[in-house]
């Protein structure tokens, strides 16, 4: 809309009278004096309702002008009054249409000082408003009107920011004539012109169109003064100078012109890269969110600071029950039914809108090509002026960059689910065939045995006693696979809980010994421990399951009369348990693989196992906080090394370290 400025009188059309139905509409701009018209309609409404509009043309305002323009939207919000602003390139017809729309029955304007000679064709956009209005009344505003309402300062500030110019290319035109003179003299007319022409270019550089053109018009009066004769005489004896006059009222019009859209499209173009700089960094740091929630947070984040407002995004279908969401008051039936109005309809609702216009906070939907990803609940600050094009433009790119980000980070968790579903599925397949194998096995075993048992009593008792051994090893085999995947399924389920306590390592390794002493009766088996050793805070069920499997997996690995060894020593905070064999060692090309689940490194004998020991042993391991690793040392086959967590303490030992050595079972 045209900014109006200084007012000159009062028209009225249609209706004057004022009645219940009275509805005032203002037309606001960023003129200084739409303040004044803005107190005017409110005093003119007294209690009845009233609006401020704004018309944006295509021509995109200043940076001032829109500061100025959002002081004044808000002023008249601060006063009761319908913000609204509208687009439109005939501003009259925009105002209209939106007063009918609204059934406005007086509209308040400014009647505007200078006019255009445009305008003078076309007429002004007051001309055009009342012109069109038919039963609606409106009400012109003067300048003395606008002066009694507004800051008495403010008009005689204007006044210099109009005359300062004109002030200054006089100032420019003393100089260039003076310059002239010094340089050239009367007789040098064409090295005049130049000097004159340059004042001229700089004043429509620096000084705007109306002053430009004044000083090419005073130069071309001080040329004929003071540089053709007569001299010091206004009268004109070769008419080509008026060739020279017409040239510097050209060129200042189209320098000043040329400066005037090389000045707005630089302003353009510095906008449009500060805005694509900030939706870039906005894209950027919405593409570090890993997943819906941590998106919806970075984006609620930005959105926040990009609009002044508080802002949550909330993230479909795992929709929370109103957290975070605007202040305690504002949870209730209303923000529920709004959001399901949302979901239903995929369109805005809340503040500033038909549907739900008392909630408090917008909401606005968050589309993607999947369909709706989340709902923006914007909350702006109480008395905040609409957003206009620019920004709602803005905030509609944002609101899509979230919505496209919270469909990748769903696609990325339905991909990890899918991928999760077809490993579980690939390790189910895996587990069963293990166990059908693994466990045919013992149980082939058992039911020979014990078939024999029952068909022939004729065996001699050695006989008996040698295939009841093999029952029972062969159950214990079994129940060793069992337990193993058992434990495996408790650990990574993530329902087995530590029951850390402060504990000496000896006594652990004690027990696991206890339990392996049948297993290591042919083998040599050797404890090495320091008397200074520390107390391991862990869970000592656990650690005894590790160095069990450890034992046992050395056992099986390692042929009758070798030498197996339990040693550990303090690494600053922690403790590292080591468990050697004397056995073939692990080929470097498997090392990696054997904490896998299902794997077994065959040495050419029969599996004993299902391959979950290891991975039990891992598991536990890194349950406590500590690592483990599989290390072959020439001569002295496979060693094991993990940590544990270790206090301040120290064991007091009752004897130097023990060494189990030239019999199995225990320390």
């Amino acid at each position: 809309m045209e900014a109006p400025a200084d007012f000159q009188g009062t028209v009225r059309t249609g209706s004057t009278g004022s009645g219940p139905a009275e509805r005032i509409l203002v037309c606001v701009s960023a003129s200084p004096y739409s303040e004044g018209l803005i107190v005017a309609g409110s005093r003119m409404a007294a209690g009845a309702p009233w609006f401020a509009v704004h018309v944006e043309r295509p021509v995109r305002p200043t940076r001032r002008d829109r500061e100025r323009l959002a002081a004044h939207l808000r002023l008249a919000q601060g006063l009761g009054a319908q913000v609204a602003v509208v687009q439109g390139d005939d501003p009259a017809a925009a105002v209209l249409a939106f007063a009918g729309d609204r059934g406005v029955t007086r509209i308040v304007v400014g009647r505007p000082d200078r006019v255009r000679l445009r305008e003078r064709l076309e007429g002004t956009f007051v001309d055009r408003l009342i012109r069109r209005s038919g039963r609606i009344e409106v009400r012109v505003l003067s300048n003395r009107d606008a002066d009694d309402l507004i800051d008495p300062v403010t008009p005689a500030r204007r006044r210099w920011r109009l005359v300062a110019p004109y002030l200054a290319g006089v100032a420019l035109v003393g100089v260039s004539l003076a310059v002239a003179g010094v340089l050239f003299g009367p007789d040098s007319h064409a090295d005049v012109v130049m000097v004159l022409l340059l004042g001229v270019v700089v004043a429509s550089l620096r000084l705007g169109n109306g002053p430009s053109l004044a000083v090419a018009i005073l130069s071309a009066v001080g040329f004929d003064f003071f540089f053709t004769p007569p001299y010091h005489s206004f009268s004109m004896s070769d008419l080509r100078h008026a060739v020279t006059f017409g040239v510097m009222i050209v060129v200042a019009l189209v320098v000043s012109q040329l400066v005037r859209r090389t000045r707005e499209q630089s302003r353009a173009a510095q906008e449009r890269a500060r805005e694509t700089a900030a939706m870039y960094e906005f894209t950027r740091t919405l593409s570090a969110g890993l997943g819906p929630l941590e998106v919806a947070r970075l984006g609620a984040a930005e959105l926040g600071r990009a609009f002044r407002a508080r802002v949550v995004v909330r993230v479909l279908p795992e929709l929370p029950d109103g957290a975070g969401v605007g202040d305690p008051e504002e949870e209730g039936a209303e923000l529920r039914a709004a959001i399901d109005w949302v979901r239903e309809h995929g369109r805005d609702a809340g503040q500033g809108t038909a549907i739900f216009p008392g909630l408090g906070m917008r909401l606005l939907p968050l589309r993607a090509p999947g369909g709706l990803r989340g709902i923006a609940c914007l909350r702006r600050a109480a008395g905040a002026p609409p957003l206009d094009d620019d920004a709602r433009r803005r905030l509609d790119a944002m609101l899509a960059q979230i919505a496209g980000a919270l469909e990748r980070a769903a696609l990325v968790d339905e991909s990890h689910r899918a991928h999760l579903e077809a490993e579980r599925e690939s390790m189910r397949n895996t587990m069963l065939g293990s166990i059908s194998h693994d466990l045919r096995t013992p149980l082939a075993g058992i039911t020979g045995a014990a078939s024999t048992l029952r068909a022939d009593d004729s065996l001699d008792p050695e006989a008996r006693r040698e295939l009841v051994q093999a029952i029972l090893d062969e159950s214990e085999r079994m129940g060793r696979q069992v337990r193993d995947l058992l434990d495996l399924t408790r650990l990574e389920s993530g329902t087995l809980e530590l029951k850390r306590e402060w504990q000496p390592l000896e006594e652990v390794a004690g027990a696991a010994f206890n339990a392996v002493e049948a297993l290591m009766a042919d083998r040599e088996l050797v404890l090495d421990l320091p008397a200074d050793l520390p107390l391991v805070e862990v869970d000592a069920v656990l650690v005894e399951k590790v160095l069990v499997n450890l034992l046992e997996n050395a056992a099986h690995h390692t042929p009758p009369g070798t030498r197996i060894a339990v040693s550990a020593r303090s690494r600053g905070d922690a403790v590292e348990v080591e468990v050697s064999d004397d056995g073939p060692g692990v080929p470097a090309g498997i090392r990696e693989r054997v904490f896998e689940k299902f794997f077994q490194a065959h040495s050419g004998g029969p599996s004993r196992g299902t391959g979950l020991g290891l991975a039990v042993c891992k598991a536990v391991v890194e349950l406590h906080g500590g690592t483990i690793r599989l290390d072959t040392v020439p001569g002295r086959g496979a060693v094991f090394r993990f940590t544990l967590p270790a206090g301040g303490g120290a064991v007091e030992a009752n004897a130097p370290a023990r060494a189990a050595a030239g019999r199995g079972g225990g320390p």
